[in-house]
């Protein structure tokens, strides 16, 4: 396996476990607002890799950043459908998140929830498993 394939699949999976952990702990907040913080940050954290994953597999060089919009625009190169998913709220679920930005309600975190798995699945679509195994 190519170290591109080794990363793109790295990756994916990783971007899957962010995304379990950001279900069950919104099955398990109970409306409990403290635990909407980990539920947003796991649910940028599933984006930012699946959008790294679909760069890494276009061998598309990009610099290191958490920034989503930035991500996805380079993203919009190879697919302008990416322009259409709001990332806005996402710019504090990655890092700020962890410290001082606001606890997001629960509808913020079931939004994010809702996002992070219309990306995962979108971009696992466009990317050809098969080429990468």
């Amino acid at each position: 396996m190519s170290p591109k394939s080794e990363s793109c699949i790295n990756l994916i999976n990783k971007a899957d476990r962010d995304l379990e952990a950001a279900k069950i702990l919104y099955m398990n907040s109970m409306g409990r607002k403290q635990i909407t913080e980990g539920i947003c940050f796991h649910s940028q954290q599933c984006i930012e890799k699946y959008l790294r994953a679909f760069l890494i597999f276009h061998e598309y060089d990009y610099p290191f950043t958490h920034d989503l919009d930035k991500l996805a625009g380079y993203y919009a190169k190879f697919d302008s459908r990416f322009a259409e998913f709001d990332f806005e709220a996402f710019k504090e679920y990655g890092v700020g998140i962890r410290y001082d930005a606001p606890s997001p309600s629960i509808e913020d975190a079931r939004k994010a929830i809702y996002t992070a798995d219309e990306v995962s699945g979108y971009v696992f679509y466009k990317i050809d498993i098969i080429d990468i195994i």
